[in-house]
């Protein structure tokens, strides 16, 4: 159920990915104990750089997960369905420019050991896939697939217990573009990380945690730079943390329900965002298509027999809606630095684009298009 890396990404979700700590071994007990909750959690609502929800059902699984940004007229809606406590669907609902929402469907396939060996979720005109690979009950290998690169993770164990891991960004041609590596302590938490982007330079974090789990420590240093940032935390009655601080300033806050508790203002909230979006995307998708349906010449006038087949004004005759979000140009500014580079109240170099300000665009997943256009329904041109 990764947000993005997929999400969304999200948008990040640089800092999910920066500080994802959880043990790669095949059988974790629920969702819940994954992102360190306890109790009967039912709802959660986070808001930090992004704004997301999380759903659980009774077991602890993760039923639903929506990361909206209202200023970027952002929204990605993710419902898992379970056969058990087996994951077999997911059904992402995103919103897109000119158009609304766009429904993709991802499925999990298992082998006979019911451990996960291919997901896989078409994308307008690619096929997004990751698969996996085991030894010993363990995962080893993990290779996600997008259009325009692939992320390769290797992962190596001490007496079954995770060491380290090694992630490779791979462009088309083959040659790698990025690499981050990852040491985990005995609870597979992530202690260090070094980022080396294609240019050679390298990045160093470090991370300690409280008695909880949770981070209350990063450092951070390259060739320039030797910084650090403290975390503390604000708890509420059950031990869940509720506040976040870096560095004495609030960095993100915490709702959580439990069962039995009621969460319905919180998702009508959510779901007025969601039909206000809907329908300021469509009346965008009204203006940006506004042509008469095409008739057949017999019954037309004499002034409408004088059109003509032009260049398609939405896509620019290119037969393709070109990203918004990123302009069609696949990556977008990061959201964890704001394009700085740089990261946090002591201004270290950010792990999450590596310093360089920018990282693929989640909306699109890299590829700069969001598949046909549907004013010349791909044809590149329309009859004026």
């Amino acid at each position: 159920m990764n947000l993005t890396s997929n999400v969304i990404a999200l948008v990040t979700t640089a800092l999910t990915l920066f500080y994802s700590c959880n043990s790669k071994k095949i059988k974790v007990d629920n969702d819940l104990s994954k992102e360190g909750l306890i109790g009967d959690v039912v709802f959660v609502q986070k808001k930090a750089a992004f704004d997301e929800a999380k759903e659980f059902n009774e077991n602890g699984m993760m039923t639903k997960e929506i990361v909206f940004m209202p200023e970027y007229d952002l929204y990605q809606e993710t419902e898992f369905v379970y056969n058990g406590n087996k994951i077999i669907k997911d059904i992402d609902i995103r919103s897109t420019a000119n158009v609304g929402f766009l429904t993709y469907v991802g499925n999990y396939i298992y082998n006979s050991d019911s451990q996960l060996i291919r997901f896989e979720k078409n994308l307008d005109d690619y096929i997004q896939t990751k698969d996996y690979k085991y030894s010993n009950n363990l995962l080893v290998e993990e290779v996600e697939k997008l259009k325009e690169y692939s992320l390769q993770t290797k992962y190596y164990y001490s007496e079954s217990r995770i060491d380290s891991s090694i992630l490779i960004q791979v462009d088309l041609d083959g040659k790698s573009d990025s690499k981050e590596i990852k040491y985990y302590d005995q609870k597979g938490k992530v202690i260090k990380s070094i980022y080396i982007n294609s240019a050679g330079d390298s990045a160093i974090g470090f991370r300690l945690y409280n008695e909880k789990g949770l981070f209350v420590e990063v450092k951070n240093k390259n060739k320039n730079e030797n910084l650090k940032s403290v975390y503390t935390y604000e708890y509420d009655s059950v031990g869940n943390w509720i506040k976040m601080y870096q560095d004495g300033k609030l960095y993100a806050e915490r709702s959580i329900y439990y069962k039995g508790s009621d969460y319905s203002f919180a998702v009508f909230q959510i779901n007025k965002f969601k039909s206000s979006l809907n329908k300021k995307l469509k009346s965008a998708s009204a203006v940006a298509n506004n042509y008469e349906p095409y008739q057949d010449n017999s019954t037309q006038s004499e002034s409408s027999q004088q059109q003509q087949w032009v260049n398609c004004r939405t896509c620019h005759g290119q037969g393709v809606e070109v990203c918004s979000y990123c302009g069609g140009s696949g990556k977008v500014k990061c959201g964890n630095c704001d394009g700085t580079g740089i990261w946090g109240y002591n201004k270290k170099t950010c792990v999450g684009c590596g310093g360089k300000g920018e990282k693929y665009c989640n909306i699109c997943s890299g590829k700069g298009t969001r598949g046909r256009c549907t004013r010349c329904d791909g044809r590149g041109q329309v009859l004026e």
